[in-house]
This record gives structure tokens, C-alpha cells and sequence, in this order.
């Protein structure tokens, strides 16, 4: 397995941040966790200057998946990063479209469609 700052360009990748607060402009980034999508795999970077490697992924990736992108987009320009919408797909959207009027939490839909791993 490759370390986090030798990903080959053209990937992608499942993001997941932790911050302070749900406002960027209030509230600090502490880390992020990050997937490839290999089952019970992952990577958790912790703020600072090893955020350094999200930022290169973020660059780097063709596709980068996040549950509710309008947030993970406005902790993106805390970084300093613009990720083109096109190259973003929202759990949250999906979860809404596949299943309208079920709860669409990442909670929610990890129960409902990864019962094997979520609890």
C-alpha cells in the first residue's frame, strides 16, 4: 500500500472531515479520515502540517466522494483548495435520490446499506 503522499493522479477517494464547528469561518479543522474503498481500510490525518498530503489528494484525484459537499466545499477553502463540482459526488444527494423520505445521515445510510460495518 502506498503512503498518503504517493497516490497516483487520476484516483479517487472517500473524505470524511472532523472540525470544530459546522462553520468554516468559526471553527478549526482537526482531522480528516480518507478511504480508497478498500473494505475496513483507511487513513487518518490529524490537522496540521500533515494536511499538507490531503491538500496534494485533493489536487491529484479525478473524483473525490463526501457526505454533504457543501460542507466539506467550504472546509476545502479553509485549506487554501477548489474542487471543481464535477469531480464531487455527495453521499447525502445519493442516499436522498435512492431513498426519498429515509433518514439520510451518513449514520442512516451506512446502517441501511453497510450493516456489516456500521453499529
Amino acid at each position: 500500500k502506498t503512503s498518503y503522499g504517493q497516490h497516483e493522479t487520476g484516483t479517487s477517494f472517500a473524505l470524511d472531515l472532523e472540525t470544530t464547528s459546522l462553520s468554516a469561518e468559526q471553527g478549526s479543522l482537526l482531522s480528516a479520515s480518507v478511504s480508497d474503498g478498500t473494505a475496513g481500510e483507511g487513513t487518518w490525518i490529524e490537522s496540521g502540517e500533515s494536511l499538507r498530503a490531503l491538500r496534494e489528494r485533493l489536487r491529484a484525484s479525478e473524483t473525490v466522494v463526501c457526505h454533504n459537499v457543501p460542507f466539506e466545499q467550504s472546509w476545502f477553502e479553509v485549506l487554501g483548495e477548489s474542487v471543481p463540482p464535477e469531480r464531487l459526488v455527495d453521499t447525502m444527494l445519493l442516499a436522498k435520490r435512492v431513498s426519498p423520505g429515509l433518514p439520510a445521515s451518513l449514520d442512516a445510510i451506512c446502517a441501511r446499506y453497510l450493516p456489516e460495518i456500521s453499529g
